[in-house]
Protein backbone atom coordinates (compact mmCIF):
# COMPACT_ATOMS: atom_id res chain seq x y z
CA UNK A 1 0.00 0.00 0.00
CA UNK A 2 1.26 3.41 -0.99
CA UNK A 3 0.24 4.93 2.37
CA UNK A 4 2.40 2.48 4.67
CA UNK A 5 4.88 3.08 2.08
CA UNK A 6 4.79 7.20 2.62
CA UNK A 7 4.58 6.07 6.79
CA UNK A 8 8.33 4.41 6.50
CA UNK A 9 9.21 6.23 4.26
CA UNK A 10 8.72 9.69 7.11
CA UNK A 11 9.98 7.56 9.61
CA UNK A 12 13.39 6.90 7.51
CA UNK A 13 13.67 10.53 7.28
CA UNK A 14 12.93 11.17 10.69
CA UNK A 15 15.96 8.75 11.40
CA UNK A 16 17.94 10.81 8.99
CA UNK A 17 16.94 14.35 9.87
CA UNK A 18 17.95 13.42 13.75
CA UNK A 19 21.19 12.06 12.66
CA UNK A 20 21.75 15.07 10.69
CA UNK A 21 20.22 18.00 13.57
CA UNK A 22 23.66 18.68 15.17
CA UNK A 23 25.18 19.37 12.00
CA UNK A 24 21.78 21.49 10.22
CA UNK A 25 21.25 22.78 14.14
CA UNK A 26 17.48 21.81 13.82
CA UNK A 27 15.53 19.84 16.62
CA UNK A 28 13.75 16.69 15.14
CA UNK A 29 10.49 16.24 16.92
CA UNK A 30 8.26 13.37 16.94
CA UNK A 31 6.04 12.01 14.43
CA UNK A 32 2.68 13.09 14.18
CA UNK A 33 -0.50 11.57 11.96
CA UNK A 34 -4.00 12.58 11.76
CA UNK A 35 -6.68 11.00 9.76
CA UNK A 36 -6.72 11.65 5.68
CA UNK A 37 -9.06 14.41 4.96
CA UNK A 38 -10.48 12.54 1.97
CA UNK A 39 -9.79 15.09 -0.63
CA UNK A 40 -7.44 17.10 -1.45
CA UNK A 41 -6.61 20.51 0.41
CA UNK A 42 -9.65 19.24 2.92
CA UNK A 43 -9.45 20.36 6.00
CA UNK A 44 -7.06 19.00 8.42
CA UNK A 45 -8.27 17.63 11.58
CA UNK A 46 -8.32 18.68 14.70
CA UNK A 47 -5.87 16.80 16.54
CA UNK A 48 -3.05 14.49 15.93
CA UNK A 49 -1.34 11.77 17.39
CA UNK A 50 1.96 12.08 18.32
CA UNK A 51 4.00 9.71 20.85
CA UNK A 52 1.16 7.75 22.07
CA UNK A 53 -0.88 10.89 22.87
CA UNK A 54 -3.25 13.31 21.11
CA UNK A 55 -2.84 17.31 20.27
CA UNK A 56 -4.36 19.74 18.86
CA UNK A 57 -3.14 20.67 15.73
CA UNK A 58 -3.14 23.97 16.24
CA UNK A 59 -0.63 23.87 19.24
CA UNK A 60 1.13 21.46 17.54
CA UNK A 61 1.48 23.85 14.54
CA UNK A 62 2.24 26.87 16.38
CA UNK A 63 5.36 24.83 18.58
CA UNK A 64 7.35 23.71 15.21
CA UNK A 65 9.29 25.79 12.08
CA UNK A 66 8.72 23.07 9.13
CA UNK A 67 6.09 20.46 8.15
CA UNK A 68 6.80 17.97 5.92
CA UNK A 69 3.75 16.28 5.09
CA UNK A 70 3.85 12.53 3.26
CA UNK A 71 0.07 12.74 2.98
CA UNK A 72 -1.97 10.79 0.72
CA UNK A 73 -4.29 14.05 -0.02
CA UNK A 74 -2.51 17.32 -0.40
CA UNK A 75 -2.35 19.40 2.56
CA UNK A 76 -1.33 22.72 1.09
CA UNK A 77 -4.02 24.89 1.34
CA UNK A 78 -4.66 23.94 5.20
CA UNK A 79 -1.01 24.34 5.65
CA UNK A 80 -0.44 27.76 3.90
CA UNK A 81 -3.74 28.71 6.06
CA UNK A 82 -2.08 28.04 9.19
CA UNK A 83 1.21 29.51 7.51
CA UNK A 84 -0.73 32.81 7.41
CA UNK A 85 -1.72 32.92 10.88
CA UNK A 86 1.51 31.37 12.22
CA UNK A 87 4.56 33.52 10.64
CA UNK A 88 7.34 31.24 11.29
CA UNK A 89 5.42 27.85 10.11
CA UNK A 90 6.83 26.62 6.28
CA UNK A 91 5.44 23.56 5.15
CA UNK A 92 5.36 21.32 1.89
CA UNK A 93 2.87 18.93 1.27
CA UNK A 94 3.50 15.80 -0.41
CA UNK A 95 0.69 13.93 -1.62
CA UNK A 96 1.40 10.45 -3.64
CA UNK A 97 5.12 10.51 -3.35
CA UNK A 98 6.90 6.95 -3.34
CA UNK A 99 10.05 5.46 -2.60
CA UNK A 100 11.12 5.69 -6.14
CA UNK A 101 11.13 9.57 -6.43
CA UNK A 102 13.93 9.81 -3.49
CA UNK A 103 16.00 8.71 -6.53
CA UNK A 104 14.62 10.42 -9.26
CA UNK A 105 12.17 13.68 -8.23
CA UNK A 106 13.43 14.28 -5.03
CA UNK A 107 17.22 13.66 -6.29
CA UNK A 108 17.10 16.59 -8.53
CA UNK A 109 19.21 19.73 -7.80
Amino acid sequence: RAWSQRRQMALDWQHILQKASKQLNIKVDALAYYAASGQPNGPLPDVVRLEGRTMPMAELLGEIDIVLALTEYSATAPLMAYGRELSHLRGASMPGLSKSMEETALAAD
